[in-house]
């Protein structure tokens, strides 16, 4: 089966992108005649990708540059996953990377 994608102009004069997956369909003979293509339209998924990576954007922009210390840790040992130059520096790391080993304990 082979994929590509391509840019259809629509109805509406609009530039859709699609996915088209065609298959060989063999006769007899044993020579390809014909394929069946099917294809899928791609514009939801790809916004919703875009929407996401702008999301995840914003996000580490917050975690990147917030004034407080932010972490992400694991629950079960308390060990730091990710964490903000604001929270390493008030653990006394040089950078969020140093950081990271450490762990918290209750």
């Amino acid at each position: 089966m082979e994929s590509m994608k391509a840019a259809v102009l629509t109805a509406f004069g609009d530039a859709e992108k699609f996915e088209i997956q065609t298959v060989p369909i063999i006769t007899p003979a044993q020579l390809p005649q014909i394929c069946a293509s099917v294809i899928n339209d791609t514009t939801q998924r790809r916004q919703a990708e875009e929407a996401l990576q702008r999301s995840e954007a914003r996000f580490r922009a917050i975690f990147e540059n917030s004034q407080v210390g932010i972490f992400r840790t694991r629950l079960s040992d308390g060990l730091i996953l990710n964490a903000n130059q604001r929270l390493a520096n008030l653990l006394g790391f040089d950078s969020p990377e140093d950081a990271a080993p450490a762990s918290f304990s209750t």
